[in-house]
């Protein structure tokens, strides 16, 4: 096991990161969810002694997703897991929580120190999206599905910061319509996930100039930060340890946290639908 790293160990380079492009945004859950998942395990994280934090450097998204579809597959078999001697069952319970705590954690870390490297590239793809949604919420004018006056308000906007807000906004005005786009145009419900998620980080990483300045993060209050994604981190391993012994007992296949296996084989498997 390893130990808390130093100050130094804990820079935003090794602790931070960003939503995994790679992953489709329905599989990741709101923030509501996984921040009340940290708040809740925060108390036993806390608890851990040092020597028994593992540091993180995972991409918490991809554990999050091998973490939820190992817990699945042994969901079933939990009553013959609960018999097995020397299993720590109630870690093995905690899998699911701890993966929402890692990325409740992830999150926080990454409201104080915003990975200002990648949010050229971010906006890039957000102008880009914006277009594609407003071309939606054009044709949804023209067949008489969406009012024009939000669309043509959300148009005006020419920032950055408005790009951010209207990628949020145009995913609500969307998703609201639906009923009334139904059948005469398909939006993908992942694309307006999409724009949320994508939306919602550009805002964060932006704020307004004539907005009052933004607290600067402490090395104090990004050392806690890290620290606390550290000990979520641990509590999901060690709980998925449990899980992946339950697993070899009873000769059943799951992912590690790292492993990209099942998102190849759902990108290959949606990439032969189309």
């Amino acid at each position: 096991m390893s130990t808390m790293p130093s100050d130094a160990a804990c820079t935003p380079s090794q602790s931070a990161d960003v939503l995994n492009p790679r992953i489709p945004p329905d599989d990741l859950p709101p923030e509501d969810v996984f921040t009340r998942a940290f708040w809740d395990l925060k108390p036993l994280a806390d608890s851990l002694p040092p020597e028994r934090v593992q540091i993180a450097r995972v991409e918490s998204e991809l554990a999050y997703v091998n973490a939820k579809n190992g817990f699945a597959i042994i969901e079933p078999y939990l009553p013959t897991a609960r018999g097995m001697p020397r299993l720590d069952f109630e870690a093995l319970m905690r899998v699911p929580n701890a993966a929402l705590a890692l990325l409740g954690a992830t999150h926080r870390l990454n409201l104080l120190v915003v990975a200002k490297k990648e949010l050229p590239e971010k906006l890039f793809q957000g102008r880009r999206l914006r277009k594609v949604l407003l071309s939606l919420a054009d044709a949804g004018v023209a067949l008489e599905a969406i009012p024009e006056e939000p669309v043509a308000h959300i148009r005006k906007g020419s920032s950055s910061l408005d790009a951010a807000r209207d990628l949020i906004e145009l995913s609500i005005l969307l998703r609201d319509h639906e009923p009334a786009l139904r059948d005469k145009l398909t939006i993908a419900p992942s694309l307006l996930s999409e724009a949320a998620e994508l939306g919602t980080w550009l805002r964060d990483a932006m704020q307004p100039s004539n907005a009052p300045p933004r607290p600067k993060s402490t090395p104090a209050e990004i050392k806690q930060a890290s620290d606390d994604r550290h000990r979520m981190w641990t509590l999901l391993v060690e709980g998925y340890t449990e899980l992946q012994r339950v697993a070899n007992y009873l000769g059943l296949d799951v992912p590690s946290l790292q492993s990209r296996r099942g998102l190849r084989k759902k990108v290959t498997s949606e990439a032969a639908a189309e």
